[in-house]
């Protein structure tokens, strides 16, 4: 099974592949991904990277670089469905966001509410299934999975997207001009939903769209 891969507006986020990437640069080719290594890197060249330990699934670690300088970004998703980030220098850590479900089971639950550092929410991320112009533009001859993720108060949305086939466990994430939640923010989003997926997809068996 192929890992996902995430884009973001001007990034690219390459996780946990079993080979190396490169892109062309002049002089030659830049590596952007080692085994067990989320990199990501935007047009200027500019480098944001995830590296994740070999954690458990419901707390999954990942050190973050940018520009340089190193922080440590740690994802709680506790077994209520609870998803938190967390920027951890030690053991406390600060929280910077979190992803709560909304009702229905918590497990089961189709959306969820996005909250900043200081617990206002910010935005939702809802599970719509596909059934959009715009994912049925990407799934093509599948059915794929799409999270919409809206700014509370409304505004440009930005889209979690499964592409099809020959890359059936790629994720793209589609921001609109103008998304105004933190890129943090929306960067954690596209990892949580991978890791709610992994502990529900034995709880409810996906239904193909017709």
């Amino acid at each position: 099974m192929e890992p996902p891969i995430f884009a973001l507006d001007r990034y690219t986020v390459l996780a946990n592949s079993p080979r190396i990437l490169t892109k062309p640069i002049a002089g030659g080719n830049q590596e952007l991904l080692r085994v067990g290594c989320f990199m990501a890197v935007d047009e200027t060249g500019s480098t944001v990277a995830f590296r994740t330990d070999e954690a458990p699934l419901l707390r999954p670690q990942f050190e973050v670089f940018t520009n340089g300088e190193a922080s440590e970004l740690m994802l709680h998703v506790a077994p209520e469905g609870e998803a938190q980030v967390v920027r951890a220098p030690d053991s406390a850590g600060d929280v910077v966001g979190r992803l709560r479900p909304h009702a229905r089971g918590p497990l089961l639950a189709r959306s969820w509410r996005v909250e900043g550092p200081d617990g206002t929410t910010v935005g939702e991320l809802a599970d719509r299934n596909a059934r959009t112009a715009l994912a049925r533009r990407w799934r093509r001859r599948r059915a794929r999975e799409a999270f919409e993720l809206r700014p509370a108060g409304g505004g440009p949305v930005a889209w979690l997207l499964r592409d099809p086939d020959p890359e059936p466990y790629l994720l793209r994430v589609v921001a609109k001009a103008g998304f105004a939640i933190d890129r943090r923010l929306l960067l954690a989003c596209a990892l949580v939903v991978p890791a709610l997926e992994g502990m529900t997809d034995y709880l409810r068996p996906r239904s193909p769209v017709r």
